[in-house]
């Protein structure tokens, strides 16, 4: 392998990821960003460090990859996911994080984010949707079931 492809060492980065060699794909990734400083390569660094339980690194590296392009969504929300787990971090902090991202959003994407124009469900009824990929088969899909079975559909419209 050419050690200056840096596209083939994230690749053989995220091979080696993948197949639970989570150390010597970072070393891959790493080395592809020393080649090229690029937001994805960063991000998977990132995300390689949260498999192991290194939330300082994961955060180092989502960090970087955010500044790279503040307004790649997908990036931001796996450095707000890993910020989630910084015990260092108040609530408040992460919060004022995810009204960043908020923001950032709002200012690429108007409108996209205003449901003024929705006519009201009913005098009291809220509408709740629920989004994951962890629905179909994760431990997370046998814990919302039972929220799903019993929330008061009077008082809630739900949509998944």
């Amino acid at each position: 392998m050419d050690p200056g492809n840096h596209q083939a060492l994230a690749i053989a980065g995220m091979i080696y990821v993948s197949s639970g060699r989570i150390f010597r794909g970072i070393e891959f990734l790493q080395l592809a960003a020393q080649f090229k400083e690029d937001n994805v390569y960063l991000n998977n660094i990132a995300n390689a460090y949260i498999y192991l339980g290194e939330v300082d690194n994961a955060i180092e590296y989502g960090v970087k990859a955010s500044s790279l392009d503040p307004t790649a969504h997908l990036i931001r929300g796996n450095l707000l996911f890993a910020l989630n787990y910084d015990y260092k971090l108040s609530a408040e902090e992460i919060f004022k994080e995810y009204q960043d991202y908020n923001a950032t959003q709002k200012a690429v994407n108007p409108g996209f984010y205003d449901h003024s124009g929705r006519d009201p469900v009913g005098a009291d009824r809220i509408r709740i949707g629920f989004s994951s990929a962890d629905f179909r088969r994760h431990a997370v899909s046998f814990f919302i079931e039972p929220l799903l079975k019993n929330i008061d559909r009077s008082r809630f419209e739900l949509f998944a």
